[in-house]
C-alpha cells in the first residue's frame, strides 16, 4: 500500500484536510463583499480621518456640535469649546461614538466617531481614551470636507488666542485663554528676539527633515536670567506666534516621576511645555534628593523620598517616550545650580540670557507706554536704575500717571 493511500484511508486526516480547506474557502469568500465595499468606496467617495491626538480633533468635535445632527441624534457626548464671543471657555454637545449623517453646503456628509480605550502601556505613558473621527463624503468634489477644514483652522487659530494650561494631577486645566501676545511688547535685544523666532518657525516646518536624518523631532529652549526679566511673556508671545498652546508643569507639586512623565506626554506636537523656574526644584541640583522629599529627625523613621528625581526629570525630557514634535522650555533665575546634565547641548538646542533693559530697550519700552514722552521724563522715572528688569519698568510706567512725570521731571 502506498503512502498516499494510507493517507487516504487515515478519515481523521482527511476530515482536518476537508475542514480546513473548508475554512479557508469560506474566509475567502467572506473577504470578497469586503474588498468590494471598500473598493466601490474608494472609487465614489472621499475620507477624512482625524485621530484625537491631533489639535484639530477638538475644533471639529465643536464643529459638529454646531450642525442640525446633533440636535437630532441619540448618540451624543461632551465636548469643551471656547465661546469667542462671550470669551470664556463653556461645554457643548457633540455627536457621539457611530454613524451620523450631516448635511454640508447642501451635500451629504457621513460622519463616524470611533472611541477605543488606551491599552495597558498607553495608559502607564498617561494616555486616556483614543478617538478617531472618519467624514465620508460622496463622489470626488472635496468641497464639503474643505469647509469642515476651514472652520477647524478658524478655531485652531483661536482668533488671536493663546491657551494656558496648568498640571492639576492626573490632567491639564485650562487656567486662561489669552489674546496672542505682539512679540513688539517684548523688550529684549531684536538680534535675540529674532534668533528665537527664527529658531522656532524652522523647527516647525522641519518635521520631515529631522526624520530623513534619524533625529527626534523636539527642540529644548533654555531661557535664563533674573527674576522680572520678561521669560514668561517672551514665551507665550512665542508659542502664539506659532499657534501652539501653553502647558505649565511645576515640578515641586508632582507626586513623582511616573507623574511627570504623564505630565509631559500629554502635550503633544501642538503644545508648548513649560518648566519654570527649575532651580528651585532640589532634584536640578543633585542626583540624589527628590524635589520634595521629606525629612526626618534623628532616630525618627525613615520617610519614602517622594517627588522628582534628576534621572527621572531627564528620562521625562528626552527619554524614550519623549513625544515628537514637543517644543520645551525651561526657565532658571539661577543656571549655576542646576546640574551640568539637565542642560547640557543635545537635550537643551538653544541657550538663551535674558538680562535687564539696557538703555536702549528700557528707552523703547518707555516710548511703547507714553509715546509722547521726553528724554528727560524717562531718566527721571528710571535713569539712575539702570539696568532695570522689565517687571519693575513695567510697574513703575503704570503706577506714575504721565503728568506726575513730567511735572517731576520739569
Amino acid at each position: 500500500m502506498t503512502a498516499l493511500a494510507m493517507l487516504a484511508e487515515n478519515q481523521l486526516l482527511v476530515g482536518l484536510v476537508g475542514a480546513t480547506a473548508t475554512g479557508a474557502a469560506l474566509f475567502a469568500l467572506r473577504q470578497v463583499p469586503i474588498k468590494i465595499g471598500v473598493a466601490l468606496r474608494e472609487a465614489f467617495s472621499t475620507t477624512l480621518t482625524i485621530d484625537s491626538d491631533d489639535s484639530s480633533y477638538a475644533h471639529v468635535s465643536v464643529w459638529l456640535a454646531q450642525q442640525d445632527a446633533a440636535r437630532k441624534a441619540r448618540r451624543l457626548m461632551m465636548a469643551e469649546a471656547y465661546d469667542y464671543e462671550q470669551g470664556r471657555w463653556s461645554l457643548q454637545i457633540t455627536l457621539g461614538a457611530g454613524w451620523h449623517l450631516v448635511m454640508v453646503e447642501g451635500r451629504p456628509l457621513l460622519v463616524h466617531r470611533h472611541v477605543q480605550e488606551a491599552d495597558s502601556l498607553g495608559k502607564a505613558l498617561g494616555g486616556g481614551r483614543q478617538q478617531r473621527l472618519t467624514l465620508i463624503t460622496l463622489g470626488r468634489n472635496q468641497s464639503a470636507l474643505r469647509a469642515v477644514v476651514a472652520d477647524a483652522e478658524r478655531r485652531y487659530q483661536g482668533f488671536g488666542m493663546v491657551s494656558v494650561l496648568f498640571w492639576a494631577g492626573g490632567c491639564y486645566e485650562v487656567a486662561d485663554r489669552r489674546p496672542v501676545r505682539d512679540l513688539d511688547t517684548i523688550f529684549i535685544p531684536a538680534a535675540q528676539k529674532r534668533r528665537l523666532v527664527d529658531d522656532l518657525t524652522t523647527f516647525v516646518t522641519s518635521r520631515e527633515l529631522y526624520r530623513r536624518r534619524g533625529v527626534p523631532w523636539r527642540r529644548g529652549i533654555f531661557l535664563e536670567g533674573p527674576p522680572g526679566t520678561g521669560k514668561t511673556s517672551l514665551i507665550q508671545a512665542l508659542a502664539g506666534l506659532i499657534s501652539r498652546s501653553v502647558y505649565v508643569v511645576n515640578l515641586s507639586s508632582l507626586s513623582g516621576d511616573n507623574d511627570l512623565v504623564r505630565a509631559v506626554n500629554q502635550v503633544g506636537w501642538d503644545g508648548v511645555l513649560v518648566i519654570e523656574d527649575i532651580d528651585a526644584v532640589k532634584a536640578s541640583q543633585d542626583r540624589v534628593t527628590p524635589s520634595n522629599a521629606v525629612a526626618t529627625a534623628p532616630g525618627g523613621p525613615v520617610a519614602e523620598p517622594r517627588g522628582v528625581t534628576l534621572s527621572g526629570l531627564l528620562n521625562a525630557i528626552d527619554g524614550l517616550t519623549a513625544r515628537e514634535g514637543r517644543i520645551l522650555f525651561i526657565t532658571s533665575n539661577h543656571p549655576d545650580k542646576l546640574d551640568p546634565a539637565l542642560i547640557r547641548p543635545g537635550r537643551v538646542d538653544r541657550r538663551e540670557h535674558i538680562a535687564k533693559l539696557t538703555r536702549g530697550d528700557a528707552w523703547a519700552m518707555f516710548l511703547a507706554y507714553r509715546p509722547e514722552g521726553t528724554e528727560g521724563e524717562f531718566d527721571r522715572l528710571c535713569g539712575p536704575d539702570l539696568p532695570i528688569s522689565a517687571a519693575d519698568m513695567q510697574g513703575r510706567l503704570l503706577s506714575a500717571p504721565t503728568v506726575e512725570i513730567r511735572e517731576v521731571a520739569a
